[in-house]
């Protein structure tokens, strides 16, 4: 599985994913799925999820499903609309409007307020660190396990809890 996530997918040739049943004991498995973040978004991950667990479900009962249809995106479009129009949504948004009410105004690195991105558009900038910073960086991820990356959002981590 470790050298299965550690090759890069070949995005023209594939595959995009790979799944796997390990059998550990006569009564214990592993499923074991990897896929690109091209083919499969967190809905569709998600979909799959539940689709596994009913098949899981209905086996381990001894009871097979009939294959069925995945649905088509009108169906999800409906499920959509019947949740926004749900005293589920009216629950779920009086939830989050209460537990977010007294939140902290967002951090920013300048410490002023944030800007308003107007939609045009992203904004992005690009500057270079220094090689000595950077290698003073990298002693600091090896002492510590830590890949240069992890050194950077670990001090981005620090400077932004200080907010």
């Amino acid at each position: 599985m470790r050298r299965d996530m550690a090759t890069p997918a070949d995005l023209a040739r594939g595959p995009l994913c790979a799944f796997a049943v390990f059998k550990i004991s006569a009564i214990s498995f592993f499923f074991y799925h990897r896929y690109h973040h091209i083919a499969w978004d967190g809905f569709s991950l998600a979909r799959f999820g539940q689709r596994v667990g009913e098949v899981y479900a209905s086996l381990n009962a001894d009871a097979p499903q009939a294959a069925k249809a995945s649905g088509s995106w009108l169906d999800v479009i409906d499920d959509e609309e019947s949740y926004k129009n749900s005293p589920r949504n009216a629950r779920d948004r009086d939830y989050w409007m209460a537990r977010l009410a007294d939140r902290p105004p967002p951090a920013t690195l300048s410490g002023r307020p944030p800007a308003v991105v107007p939609p045009r558009g992203f904004i992005r900038a690009t500057d270079f660190l220094p090689y000595s910073a950077a290698e003073k960086l990298r002693a600091v991820g090896a002492a510590c396990g830590a890949s240069l990356a992890q050194v950077f959002t670990a001090a981005a981590g620090l400077y932004l809890h200080r907010f």
